[in-house]
């Protein structure tokens, strides 16, 4: 799976926060190295400008290296960030896997306003046309209803961290998101199932999981997986979005 992640290293974000989201995105990028799932991960940051910091890349060295480099300054170039990342996105990898299929995903991290909302709303409008949805974490100080209406309108996720410590939960949870994905990849019919998932998140990230929580991980998940119905599908493909 691709994933393309979104950093507000605005100057806000200066001191503890941009402490913690480097502990987040760390946590994040390790666990994905210790259970071998090889999801490539892009980096993209927006504070004095919005820059591609990586690639698609499974170098998750380089990934941490990047991030222990972070820095806090300037303002909240969201909109231009979703632009780089839809140019990401639209070269990322679509897998199929015996007609299921998986889609790339946004996540985006922001502790205040965009320089842009209106623009930020026409990119997600594009992203949703595309497909691809965009899980949004916000701490104090974000415009929750522009993450809001940013993950109704591309099928996204929107979670807020009321203490920014927690931004390690939500990171982490992404990451299981995929592994329960995966286990479920036999009995794919019951994958939206709510207790089944409640249960998963809450024994594996030692967390409890809210009902709106819940609801948000369902329509994450309704917009990552689509089971394409195929006839002879024994192989596993993977193949790039166009």
């Amino acid at each position: 799976m691709d994933t393309i992640i979104l950093l507000d290293t605005s100057g806000s974000m200066a001191g503890k926060p941009i402490y913690e989201l480097k502990r987040a995105v760390t946590a994040f990028l390790e666990l994905i190295e210790e259970l071998q799932l090889g999801e490539r991960i892009a980096l993209i940051e927006f504070g004095s400008r919005a820059t591609v910091l990586s690639g698609l890349t499974n170098n998750y060295r380089h990934l941490k290296n990047i991030v222990n480099s972070l820095s806090a300054g300037g303002g909240t170039p969201m909109a231009e960030a979703m632009v780089l990342g839809t140019k990401i996105a639209s070269e990322a990898r679509v897998l199929n896997i015996n007609g299921i299929i998986i889609v790339p995903r946004i996540i985006l991290m922001t502790d205040g306003e965009p320089d842009n909302e209106r623009d930020v709303l026409v990119v997600s409008q594009i992203l949703g046309e595309a497909s691809i949805p965009i899980a949004c974490v916000g701490v104090a100080g974000c415009k929750a209803a522009l993450m809001d209406s940013i993950a109704n309108i591309t099928g996204g996720m929107f979670i807020m961290a009321e203490d920014i410590a927690l931004l390690q939960v939500f990171f982490i949870q992404q990451v299981f998101m995929i592994i329960y994905i995966m286990k479920m990849m036999d009995r794919i019919e019951e994958l939206y199932n709510r207790e089944l998932l409640r249960r998963f998140f809450e024994e594996t990230t030692g967390s409890k999981v809210s009902d709106r929580e819940l609801d948000a991980f369902v329509t994450m998940l309704s917009s990552l997986v689509k089971i394409e119905k195929q006839q002879n599908s024994n192989r596993i493909n993977t193949s790039h979005k166009t």
